[in-house]
């Protein structure tokens, strides 16, 4: 691995490999799914780490957490949703 720590040393050059050919301006191609409560999902990634590659498919994820209060193996709980700001909360509805 090569770490620039200064990208304007003369005949240094950074820059994108494999330019997109499809993609989004979305991170990871990272995508919520509004019909699958507490699920998002992340497309598919081709990325190159140290020189080796890795491949992954379309995943899609819950939202959830190692259980708080279970021991049992593979427990898990949802993960909470935050509260809503107050800001957001006093708005009188949409205009």
């Amino acid at each position: 691995m090569v770490i620039i720590d200064n990208p304007h040393w003369i005949g240094i050059h950074v820059h994108n490999i494999f330019p997109s050919i499809v993609g989004t301006n979305g991170q990871a191609a990272i995508h919520n799914h509004a019909n699958n409560i507490r699920t998002v999902g992340m497309g598919e990634m081709s990325v190159v780490m140290n020189g080796v590659n890795f491949r992954t498919r379309h995943n899609d994820y819950r939202l959830n957490m190692a259980s708080r209060t279970s021991t049992e193996y593979a427990a898990y709980d949802p993960i909470d949703f935050p509260d809503v700001p107050p800001s957001v909360s006093a708005l009188s509805g949409p205009k």
